[in-house]
């Protein structure tokens, strides 16, 4: 077992192990190379079994993190938990700080996401919904990133601190990547041939994933936003696979997901921080200077 650089990666054969236990696709080499600084993997010559992670380097310090548009990593292939406890003692050996998250319980911190397997709609929802309909709002599938994205970059620059053009830039390319290996679908929602939202979600084996959506004041106002993700939500299910809403801890995000009927699922988190106590310091006052 080994770390390998995301330059050194065989693609093909990464791509293959993920595929052969596709949950997510965080951990994709397309997904990761839209969306890292650097990636590596740590796994075997032969490519049976592995793991990949990203870092960020800030004042020429490298270390794990956690990616943009990244919930967690899996463990592919097969590990005991001795192995994955060698494999971060490696990690250790190098990177001098940590965030490292996956669905494997491993680490104390536990976070949540939200999967649906069937829907039943809280009495929010189907108000919502049923809005939509009145307003003669239309959902329709798309194949251009464009029209809906750029209500979705606006929205998420006015309502996410730290949502800067270097974010939009990451998402964009991200969905481009996406679209060319044939994992994207878009929802647009549309009132009188002009779009005024639109979502964005991965086309999985076993599941399908939301991504990123937002829409205009008329197309949150109108119920928009509730009606594409149900039209979405009922197109997985009939398909016999699972809806992934990715997940947030943040209350009102965390009870939408909740009104399609979703339930809360854990994953968890390693870290460590050992870096000398100037760069700490540093981070510390350039943190605190942001808010």
């Amino acid at each position: 077992m080994e770390i390998i650089p995301h330059t050194n990666i065989d693609f093909n054969r990464w791509d293959a192990l993920v595929a052969s236990d596709e949950l997510t696709p965080y951990d994709y080499s397309y997904y990761l190379n839209a969306v890292s600084e650097k990636w590596y993997v740590y796994a075997d010559p032969e490519y049976t079994k592995g793991f990949a992670f990203s870092t960020a380097s800030r004042l020429g310090v490298e270390n794990v993190t956690i990616a943009p548009f990244v919930r967690a990593h899996r463990f592919y292939g097969n590990w005991t938990s001795e192995e994955i406890s060698a494999a971060f003692r490696e990690i250790k050996k190098r990177f001098r700080g940590c965030i490292f998250q996956s669905d494997r319980q491993i680490g104390n911190k536990v976070r949540s996401y939200q999967i649906a397997e069937e829907i039943s709609l809280s009495s929010h929802a189907k108000r919502n919904i049923q809005k939509a309909g009145k307003n003669n709002l239309i959902i329709r599938n798309s194949e251009k990133i464009e029209p809906a994205f750029r209500i979705l970059a606006a929205e998420l620059e006015q309502k996410i601190a730290g949502f800067n053009k270097d974010q939009q830039t990451i998402l964009f390319n991200l969905l481009i990547e996406l679209n060319k290996n044939k994992k994207l679908i878009i929802k647009e929602i549309v009132k009188e041939n002009k779009v005024i939202g639109g979502l964005f979600f991965f086309k999985g084996k076993a599941r399908d994933l939301y991504i990123k959506g937002g829409a205009d004041e008329e197309g949150k106002k109108s119920g928009g936003m509730y009606f594409a993700m149900y039209q979405q939500i009922q197109e997985t299910l009939e398909a016999g696979k699972v809806f992934d809403f990715d997940g947030s801890e943040v209350p009102g995000v965390k009870r939408f997901n909740h009104y399609f009927g979703s339930t809360d699922h854990n994953y968890y988190q390693v870290s460590w921080d050992n870096n000398p106590v100037w760069y700490k310091t540093i981070r510390k006052l350039y943190l605190k200077l942001k808010k």
